[in-house]
């Protein structure tokens, strides 16, 4: 049984990466992340992107090296982006 439910999780995982990797602006974001307009536009698509998909408490951003250059935390109903260091 707990096989069955987390496989089911991972397919809903699968299926939601390529609508993230499909936004322009996480392209856009990657390309320049010290560009303070674009990180905001970035964090709010990615607040929509957790508020719709009630499964998810966060949603990261990772450079090419693997470092965390965006966080989307939900709490209950409310979503914050984590600000910039």
């Amino acid at each position: 049984m707990q096989a069955t439910v987390t496989s089911a999780l991972v397919n809903r995982i699968e299926a939601d990466l390529p609508a993230l990797v499909g936004l322009s602006i996480v392209e856009t974001f990657l390309a320049d992340t010290s560009d303070a307009q674009v990180y905001e536009r970035a964090g709010q698509a990615f607040s929509s992107f957790v508020s719709a998909k009630k499964i998810y408490d966060q949603a990261r951003v990772l450079d090419a090296e693997g470092y965390e250059v965006l966080r989307v935390n939900r709490f209950g109903v409310r979503e914050e982006v984590v600000p910039e260091e």
